[in-house]
């Protein structure tokens, strides 16, 4: 989170709906991350303009300082994925040892470096910007083109 006059806003709209935010990393002089989805009312696509000025993602030093323990699901974003692989296997590490903790991962990119997350999680949601990158036609071709990279039961 960022201390500027948008993430204070947040965090109070998170308090007010009693979201947990206690162990978010809070940094000082970021600009808080914007997003506007504007939909089209004909044909329901959506548009989604972005700005991410100077905060920086989750690092693996972040991660390591939660507590666990009161985590049940965790759900990472593809994004910085040298960070994202090594909590996934920090995760994977702790579930050996402890209650099990569900992941779930969100490709949504058209990036190559996405596969990488598809052996990690528990549970792969593949968006269809990735899938088309693949070169799958529908949700049919994404789940028989990824099935056999995911995870083991």
């Amino acid at each position: 989170m960022s201390d500027d006059m948008l993430g204070r806003y947040a965090v109070e709209d998170f308090e007010k709906h009693k979201i947990i935010i206690k162990n978010v990393v809070k940094h000082r002089g970021c600009d808080c991350p914007f997003s506007s989805v504007l939909i089209n009312a004909k044909n329901g696509s959506r548009t989604i303009v972005h700005s991410n000025k100077n905060l920086p993602e989750l690092t693996i030093e972040d991660f390591r300082n939660l507590d666990l323990e009161q985590y049940k699901w965790i759900h990472f974003e593809g994004r910085n994925v040298r960070q994202v692989v090594l909590m996934l296997k920090y995760v994977t590490e702790w579930n050996s040892a402890h209650s099990k903790i569900v992941t779930s991962v969100e490709l949504e990119k058209p990036k190559d470096e996405l596969k990488e997350l598809l052996p990690l999680a528990d549970v792969v949601f593949v968006g269809k910007d990735f899938a088309s990158f693949q070169g799958c036609k529908n949700k049919y071709d994404a789940v028989a083109r990824n099935i056999a990279l995911v995870k083991p039961k």
